[in-house]
């Protein structure tokens, strides 16, 4: 999520061409195979990828920090943006999303069981004969792309990526399920950023992470007491 909002920021700030989405992808993609690149060694772990993940956030934090201190953008509306907001949103942002994100989905839907192999441990999927590397690769990827795409779209909303699929797999929902939550979510807290305080409107990303950062401990807490 960093890669895309430094993408996207850096494209506003040279004024290069071609709209915020397509930037968010490719930041998003640059970010995800630097972030791979780190953490291969003879296959990718969870453990690696989250700390390789954290420093190259940490790095496309300082530049988008770089950023709004400079002189050639405009920092209040980059900020606000920073935060994550449909204020923006509207048809010629919408096509463009969708036909990015649509077969996407649809490929998440039909390789219901290649996804299934992630929850294996890795002893037990080289032992069965699984290329489980090749299918993180493929799933990190289209969630990359997907990411990205909304970033570059709405800007860093942050935890719906966390809640909803928690909260679809304590209803014994699918991926279906999961974006219906999400996407539900995400309309709440627009709705709530609109009206609470009018006639201003609030960031989404401040509502969200209002609900998402207790989620967020909840489930740390919850695993810390299962390990007792």
């Amino acid at each position: 999520m960093s890669g895309a909002a430094f993408a996207v920021l850096t494209a506003t700030m040279f004024v290069l061409p071609l709209s915020s989405l397509f930037w968010g992808i490719a930041g998003g993609l640059i970010g995800g195979v630097i972030t791979l690149s780190i953490s291969w060694k003879n296959g990718i772990t969870p453990s690696r990828l989250a700390l390789a993940g954290v420093s190259v956030s940490a790095f496309c934090q300082a530049a988008i920090t770089y950023i709004l201190l400079s002189d050639r953008v405009d920092s209040e509306a980059l900020f606000f943006w920073l935060t994550g907001s449909n204020a923006g949103a509207n048809w010629d942002a919408f096509w463009p999303l969708l036909f990015t994100t649509l077969p996407m989905f649809a490929l998440l839907i039909v390789s219901y069981r290649q996804r299934s192999y992630l929850e294996l441990d890795d002893e037990v999927a080289r032992g069965l004969g699984i290329p489980i590397n090749s299918y993180r690769l493929l799933f990190g990827f289209i969630s990359v792309i997907l990411t990205a795409a909304s970033v570059g779209a709405f800007g860093p909303v942050g935890f719906i990526g966390l809640v909803a699929p928690h909260l679809a797999r304590m209803l014994g929902l699918g991926l279906i399920g999961s974006a219906a939550i999400g996407a539900s979510l995400v309309i709440t807290a627009d709705l709530l950023a609109r009206t609470l305080l009018m006639p201003l409107e609030l960031p989404i990303g401040v509502l969200t992470a209002m609900i998402g950062a207790p989620w967020f401990l909840y489930l740390i807490l919850g695993k810390l007491w299962m390990a007792r």
